[in-house]
């Protein structure tokens, strides 16, 4: 006789000694989730019968095989070597949108609004947006710098940004605060295709422990997923990340020659309308169509994609020179007060000037660290014969 449950198998799978369960999460937002929670098999025979789990899906292992073209996606990856074969269970959960050719004037109002903002060669990064979120979309295994969305304002739509994002990418998206993203059990968002990193729900005094976190989240290929009573395991990094702040200076400590931040400066809404995001949510059919069909802005450059000068701007200088360490801030200081006070572009003085001003600021300053600072950076040490002050 052949059982049947009603296809209440294929609501559960076995990824080896372990049970999941797929769950919709219902949202009050409309924005319902598939998620996979693990099961007791007693539990589970208990329910339904000991017969029931013969029928349970079986995988060997998961996989994180990010792939937003319908399709192309595939829930179940064969993965053949050396005459092994494995089946794995791809926790990267397909779009639900189709793209359609059509118009998008709330979105590209929306994007505008954020990313007019200019870089320091006075390219508006709007440009720039375009191309991040393209990626995303199109390529989404290759790794992106952080878009970090700064104002003291409010009403900006930095939050607006992180909700569009998960519209269009559902269960890959997680929004991140400071309990999560400080704790070593990371299973609720490692592998996810984009997170959000909202500042205000970040404890200042976590500020050095995230700032090491999304450096390997941004970079890192592989990540390991560790859970409550859950060995931990290797999973696919494929992470990009938006983070939103209400300090345009100091929310996060970028050193001078960190080239992982796009740092947007964003201004007030004028315009008020309770229906936006809705209205961005209907477009979003079209403006995927877009992405999809259009030529990148910027060539690959990096690791990261871009020309850091592509994302350079006012504001990630800004915050550089707020996080710098106190020594390096202090020689800054004084070569800069030195060109200040010239007038000139050109200037040469013994080194034993720069290190008694310096010393003068920061009396534990070390000798040997100015120089070493001073040749990192390209300036010639030395005592010249003649030299201007």
């Amino acid at each position: 006789a052949v059982l049947s449950w009603g296809g209440a198998e294929n609501n559960y799978i076995l990824v080896g000694n372990d049970y999941f369960q797929k769950v919709v999460d219902k949202s009050a937002f409309g924005d319902d989730e598939i998620n996979l929670y693990k099961r007791d098999k007693g539990i589970i025979t208990a329910r339904y019968g000991k017969n029931f789990v013969k029928a349970i899906p079986v995988y060997d292992n998961f996989a994180n095989i990010p792939e937003n073209d319908p399709k192309k996606y595939r829930q179940e990856i064969v993965s053949e070597k050396g005459g092994i074969k494995s089946r794995l269970y791809n926790i990267y959960r397909p779009l639900e949108w189709q793209p359609i050719e059509g118009k998008w004037p709330t979105i590209e109002k929306f994007l505008h609004h954020l990313f007019d903002y200019t870089n320091t060669q006075g390219q508006p990064m709007f440009g720039f947006a375009l191309d991040w979120i393209q990626i995303v979309y199109t390529d989404p295994i290759q790794p992106l710098p952080c878009i970090c969305l700064v104002s003291k304002e409010r009403e900006t739509g930095k939050t607006t940004f992180l909700e569009f994002m998960h519209l269009i990418f559902s269960e890959n998206f997680r929004v991140l605060d400071s309990e999560r993203i400080g704790s070593r059990f990371n299973d609720g968002h490692v592998g996810k295709l984009v997170i959000g990193v909202d500042e205000s729900l970040i404890d200042p005094e976590n500020r050095g422990t995230i700032a090491n976190t999304l450096k390997t989240l941004i970079t890192n290929k592989t990540m390991i997923s560790e859970g409550k009573y859950k060995e931990g395991k290797p999973i696919a990094n494929y992470a990009k990340l938006i983070m939103c702040s209400n300090d345009e200076t100091n929310f996060i400590k970028i050193e001078s020659e960190e080239n992982r931040y796009a740092i947007v400066k964003v201004g007030t809404i004028q315009e008020k309308d309770p229906d936006f995001l809705s209205k961005m949510k209907e477009e979003i059919p079209a403006f995927l169509h877009f992405l999809k069909n259009r030529q990148l802005h910027h060539e690959r450059k990096d690791r990261l994609w871009f020309d850091p000068k592509a994302f350079e701007t006012e504001a990630l200088l800004k915050i550089q020179e707020r996080t710098a360490p106190m020594l390096e801030r202090h020689i800054k200081g004084v070569i800069r007060e030195q060109f200040e006070y010239s007038g000139k572009d050109i200037l040469k003085f013994p080194f034993s000037f720069v290190k008694e001003r310096v010393l003068a600021r920061f009396k534990y300053a070390d000798t040997e660290k100015i120089k070493d600072w001073l040749h990192d950076h390209g300036y010639k040490t030395g005592t010249p014969n003649t030299y201007t002050i």
